[in-house]
Parts: structure tokens; sequence; C-alpha cells
């Protein structure tokens, strides 16, 4: 690797890009993401703030709990839109 040039056998090197550091720190929209689905083995009820979007209307946080049972919360956006589970389409 020549330190004084980006290239090297193998290609750029990353410790040698500047702007690298900051593309990796950019968050992305990626689809329609209105309801996470999030499985959290801690104790303590999980945080909205945990994933840092503004999307996510909708998080269903499972719980495992004894016995191979699961705790189920569901917490919604106070502007989203009425929904059911068992809605149909």
């Amino acid at each position: 690797m020549d330190a004084r040039r980006w290239e090297g056998v193998g290609g750029p090197h990353p410790s040698l890009h500047p702007c690298l550091y900051l593309s990796l720190l950019e968050l992305r929209h990626l689809g329609n993401d209105e309801v996470h689905i999030v499985w959290s083995e801690h104790t303590r009820d999980y945080r909205r703030g945990i994933i840092p979007t503004e999307f996510g209307d909708v998080l269903i946080i499972i719980y495992p709990v004894k016995n191979r049972m699961y705790s189920i919360q569901i917490i919604k956006k106070p502007e989203a839109s009425p929904f059911s589970l068992y809605a149909s389409r």
C-alpha cells in the first residue's frame, strides 16, 4: 500500500479515505418500515428511542419468559392510524 495514494494492490484502503467514516454515519430509509418487530431479552421495558428513526409507527416487542412463553408489548405512535392484528386487506 502506498500511503501517498489511495490505491493499493487490493483497492482503496479505508483509513486513507477521509469521507468513508462520514458515509458510514448516514442513515438511509430502505423501505416501508412502519412496523418494527423487536426481540428483547432485557428485564426492563423496551424504550422507543433505542432505534433512532422517525419511522416505526408501531413497535411489536417480544420478551421471552419462563416455560417457553412470550410476553408481547405493542406500542403505537399517537398519530398512527388505528389498526387491528386481524384486519383483512
